[in-house]
């Protein structure tokens, strides 16, 4: 959950958390709708480390994306309480502070969030490409081994697309002799995931043997080649 509100903060301006911080007493006194709004947020994170604590992926922290907006104004109270207290000669130096954090959150965290958005999912990218031009009738993931290869296992909701994709985890032998005798078949798994340069992920489930075991027995599915420069060969 540290890691969590981390990637929340990361993501927004930097003047932000500290604005939000100085409205501790809106909060407390309960002015206008500061309470409720630092509420919302409390209660989100205790509901979220409860039932979910590990988002999987996304851009900053998910679960509280549709809280910014609360983090926002409180902000603003924050700004409120502060321009109350502070001399006219503070405020200028106050207002200097906002438009630089404003250029650090627009020159610097924004192209530096979206080269960082690029490189993390230009690999599935490629590989979702890759697959989709396969010449086999179906493309069989074995996402063990590899980070957020589920991801890849996406078909047209009408299934319109050529080649349907499968997980092979949600296979058993039975569906796989049916599906053999009926369509050709592709392989996906480690070894083509890291030529895309996809992530290892050691922890993810077991390569199902079982599975990869009957395919050998039936002579059946192919790995998908992949060329050095992660050009897929037909």
């Amino acid at each position: 959950m540290l890691k969590n509100v981390l990637r929340f903060v990361d993501w927004q301006n930097p003047i932000v958390l500290p604005l939000a911080l100085l409205a501790y007493r809106p909060v407390r006194n309960g002015d206008g709708i500061a309470r409720e709004l630092s509420t919302g947020l409390v209660l989100t994170l205790a509901a979220m480390f409860l039932l979910m604590p590990y988002q999987g992926h996304g851009w900053g922290y998910r679960d509280l994306h549709g809280l910014i907006g609360s983090l926002s104004l409180l902000a603003g109270y924050g700004w409120i309480a502060l321009s109350a207290r502070t001399r006219r000669n503070e405020m200028a130096a106050s207002w200097i502070i906002i438009v630089i954090g404003s250029a650090v959150a627009w020159l610097v965290l924004l192209p530096a969030h979206a080269k960082q958005a690029s490189d993390f999912v230009m690999p599935y990218v490629r590989a979702a490409d890759a697959i989709g031009h396969t010449a086999t009738d179906l493309v069989v993931i074995d996402t063990s081994g590899l980070l957020f290869a589920g991801d890849l296992v996406r078909n047209d909701p009408f299934l319109r697309n050529r080649q349907k994709v499968l997980d092979l985890t949600l296979l058993d032998e039975a569906n796989l002799a049916d599906l053999c005798t009926r369509y050709s078949i592709s392989m996906f798994d480690r070894r083509q995931g890291l030529a895309f340069d996809i992530s290892p992920n050691d922890e993810q489930t077991k390569f199902d043997d079982d599975v990869r075991a009957a395919m050998a027995r039936l002579s059946c599915g192919v790995d998908m080649a992949v060329s050095a420069n992660n050009d897929t060969r037909f």
